[in-house]
């Protein structure tokens, strides 16, 4: 019993060697260091077809009343570009959009009608997936924020 036991223990013991190796465990040990900026969730299956991914501002340095997604600047993978439909939150107001499967250019303008956020969620895209694992994200290199005078943020 006392050998059958000291296996399972070794064994147990290896698992854990493996699997951290294999960054399995990464997270589990150590707590999650929040991010800043404009965070930009996961996808998440909603329904059979629709899938959403939220876009947040966490700790940003002023609040964000207006935001400029220019062409190309969402970026996907495996989404019907023709069903992506994005909503404002947090009072946001989607005031223009362009998606579709003819163009891999997608664009947004959401505005904020008062002070705008700094903290919490900003857009929510909802999307028809044409394949496993899809994925949707924003290059922020291709995004501008701007406050509740229009002044660019510059920072973020």
């Amino acid at each position: 019993m006392r050998r059958l036991v000291g296996r399972t223990a070794l064994g147990l013991a290896a698992l854990v060697l493996v699997l951290a190796a294999a960054g399995c465990l990464e997270g589990l040990f150590a707590p999650e260091i929040p991010a800043t900026g404009l965070v930009v969730s996961q996808p998440s299956q909603m329904s059979d077809e629709t899938w959403v991914v939220l876009v947040s501002a966490t700790e940003m340095p002023a609040a964000v009343s207006g935001i400029l997604i220019d062409a190309g600047g969402v970026v996907t993978e495996n989404v019907d570009r023709g069903s992506i439909a994005a909503s404002g939150m947090s009072g946001f107001i989607v005031t223009a959009q362009q998606f579709d499967d003819a163009s891999p250019l997608g664009q947004l303008v959401a505005v904020h009608p008062s002070a705008g956020i700094a903290d919490g969620k900003l857009l929510r895209f909802t999307f028809a997936a044409t394949g496993t694992a899809p994925r949707l994200t924003l290059d922020e290199t291709r995004i501008t924020l701007s406050d509740d005078q229009n002044a660019v943020l510059e920072e973020w």
